[in-house]
């Protein structure tokens, strides 16, 4: 081969190289082009992934926060009506004595006697219907209360009454229909203890619930 002839040579085997050299740069561009796109979507997807993470670690805390408030909240709630109870129940026991006496200072106001009087018939209707009665009363009773028990029993439509003054019920009335007894002396209305306190710890109880203030 002539001088001529390997100049040629060289000058395509330049173009080749230089043609090689820039399709290897463009594939090695676009490779770290894709390597970089797929670096960004990686870290983007980590990044929300870690914040998913985060946002799913705070719901949980906060759940468990709000979850540990609501049973500590339920606790200082059952605590502060046990110690209700409590103080209740020893209101009760310090005053038990001295619930016969008030009972029978309520049957010494007229007004209240007399619509003990009216709730007594009313309960024995209910109980023993229009079956002969036998009322027990006081021994020396007021002819206003007799007027008003008299009253009382002709309202519920009771004909066949009884009334036998008694020296034994100095409070409260005692009714008697075939055997069975409806008793409303003090020492029959606190005979069964228990009852009696669990009845009036309701009541106390309702009340301390409807007082201003309760939360």
């Amino acid at each position: 081969m002539n001088r001529h002839g390997e100049r040629a040579a060289q000058a395509q085997a330049d173009v080749l190289l230089n043609d090689i050299s820039g399709k290897v740069d463009a594939t090695c561009a676009a490779i770290l082009a894709d390597a970089h796109r797929e670096g960004e979507a990686a870290r983007l997807r980590a990044r929300e992934k870690a914040r998913r993470q985060l946002q799913r670690a705070v719901a949980e805390m906060r759940a468990t926060g709000q979850r540990r408030h609501a049973q500590l909240s339920a606790e200082q709630e059952t605590q502060r009506g046990r110690r209700r109870a409590e103080l209740a129940l020893q209101v009760l026991d310090d005053t038990w004595p001295a619930l016969a006496e008030a009972i029978a200072r309520r049957w010494g106001n007229t007004t209240h006697r007399q619509a003990w009087i009216t709730a007594q018939v009313d309960l024995a209707t209910r109980r023993f219907g229009s079956r002969p009665w036998i009322i027990r009363h006081p021994a020396t009773w007021p002819a206003d209360d007799v007027q008003a028990l008299r009253a009382a029993l002709a309202r519920r439509g009771v004909t066949a009454a009884e009334l036998k003054p008694d020296g034994a019920p100095a409070v409260g009335l005692v009714i008697e229909v075939d055997g069975a007894r409806l008793d409303s002396s003090p020492a029959a209305l606190l005979a069964d203890r228990p009852a009696v306190q669990a009845l009036l710890l309701a009541a106390i109880t309702q009340k301390a619930e409807k007082a201003p203030g309760h939360e």
